[in-house]
């Protein structure tokens, strides 16, 4: 069934006054990259949209991009016209949704809008009498536009809400119980650590690591939190890691002032805080043994349908903060040859093993999925260009080195190529996807088993 706002618009646009949408149009046509500049100029000043358009390529594109539509806004006529005109505003409704724009942002953009459309009709030459008709006309379509526009927003967000509450119910299951012993390990290797630092005579005390950077802090601020958007126990956990970065700035203060009362004290909060930790990830683990893993069959990875999900938000998260992650695109070389060769049996062991290779290589803060066929894609988070290629070069290594074995007890050599592209700042996702992409491809063509970086230039 057709939607009424769709029908609507096309019978605004098929039916309206010629003569009338002619001179309209010969007013803000001119006008329109004026208009769109000191749109932006606007909406970069507000705290709802600046963050989506803080970015001088998304700025400079954009600027074009409403320009167009402002001079697209009447120029549809024909039925293939309008057709084509609608097709469109579906299309930016589910840009707004993949960059994750807030609603609050698109009506303040909408209104902002109209306002300099009306002014510039208001100040040109057109005659009184017809001022009021225009005003009315333009006002309708743009409001049928974004009702469009809008409609397709909320389908796709309401998606990634469904999307949401199924990565939260089928990310973790048994695992879990696994994922937690290992935190709990990172947790406990860094407090030994920097308990050993303490009465360690050459300590240097800038080589001494923060625990946000530890597997423990990065699974909390980046997985847990997103695997438990609303948990007490994740919100509690937070808390008590800056509590200990916070405590293990005060014990740095100190120690170089030599062993004292303080000291002894920050340590003593430290221990506690630990303490606090350990129990709250058993709370986690105790909300989630019960469940069952609903990720790729054979690999157990997260699949494609939960890439929207994480990576706008890891978009949001490097956004707000300034910190860094990266995309990488893994590719089985010659995994064709494997199955004709050696069967899909063989190739299923294969990307299983390559699987397993990939979650053990990376942190637990990371995120891993089989991307399609025989790619994997790879979330590093706190990373930048150099970190990010020291790790691919690892994993490459790694895959170069391991022997893989078939389901027929036959040993292979497997090899892999890398695109890395790290984010910019682009609020879209599809944006860095895309340059990984564009990276691997490189790699591919320029002899396999290497890794490549997106460039910019």
């Amino acid at each position: 069934m057709k939607e009424k706002d769709t029908e609507w618009l096309r019978q605004l646009l098929s039916q309206a006054d010629r003569n009338l949408v002619h001179e309209i149009h010969s007013i803000i046509s001119p006008k329109a990259l004026h208009i769109a500049r000191k749109f932006y100029q606007q909406m970069i000043k507000h705290p709802k949209s600046s963050p989506f358009l803080d970015n001088k390529e998304v700025e400079s594109k954009l600027q074009q991009s409403m320009a167009h539509w402002i001079s697209s806004l009447l120029t549809a006529e024909t039925k293939d016209e309008i057709d084509e005109f609608i097709r469109h505003q579906i299309h930016i409704g589910d840009r707004h949704a993949r960059i994750n724009v807030p609603l609050v942002a698109i009506n303040i953009g909408t209104s902002v809008l109209k306002g300099h459309l009306f002014k510039a009709v208001l100040n040109s030459d057109m005659q009184q009498d017809r001022l009021v008709d225009a005003i009315i006309l333009l006002n309708e379509i743009i409001d049928l536009t974004m009702s469009v526009m809008n409609r397709t927003y909320f389908t796709d967000m309401m998606t990634d809400a469904r999307d949401q509450q199924a990565l939260k119910l089928q990310s973790l299951g048994m695992d879990m119980a696994l994922q937690t012993e290992s935190l709990r390990s990172s947790l406990f290797d860094w407090h030994r650590q920097i308990l050993g630092m303490w009465f360690d005579p050459g300590l240097d005390l800038i080589n001494i690591p923060s625990i946000l950077r530890t597997d423990f802090g990065l699974w909390v601020f980046h997985k847990g939190e997103l695997l438990f958007p609303d948990s007490e126990e994740i919100v509690k956990l937070k808390e008590t890691v800056l509590q200990i970065d916070a405590k293990f700035g005060d014990a740095l203060a100190q120690r170089k002032k030599g062993w004292n009362d303080a000291l002894r004290d920050a340590l003593d909060h430290i221990d506690d805080h630990i303490t606090c930790a350990t129990s709250l990830l058993g709370a986690l683990k105790e909300q989630t043994l019960a469940l069952e893993g609903g990720r790729d069959p054979l690999t157990k990875l997260f699949n494609r349908r939960f890439l929207r999900t994480i990576l706008q938000r890891e978009i949001l998260t490097s956004n707000s903060t300034g910190e860094r992650f990266a995309v990488i695109l893994a590719d089985i070389d010659h995994f064709k040859t494997i199955n004709d060769t050696h069967g899909h049996d063989a190739g299923d062991a294969i990307l299983s093993q390559f699987a397993e290779l990939l979650v053990n290589c990376v942190r637990a803060g990371d995120f891993v999925f089989r991307y399609g066929g025989e790619e994997f894609l790879i979330i590093l988070n706190a990373v930048d260009e150099r970190k990010a290629i020291m790790v691919s070069e690892k994993i490459r290594n790694e895959i170069e080195q391991n022997p893989f074995i078939t389901s027929d007890a036959v040993t292979l050599s497997v090899t892999a190529s890398f695109g890395i592209a790290v984010h910019d700042g682009h609020p879209d996702y599809n944006n860095l996807v895309s340059q990984s992409d564009t990276a691997l491809y490189r790699a591919k063509t320029e002899g396999r088993n290497r890794i490549e970086t997106y460039s910019r230039t």
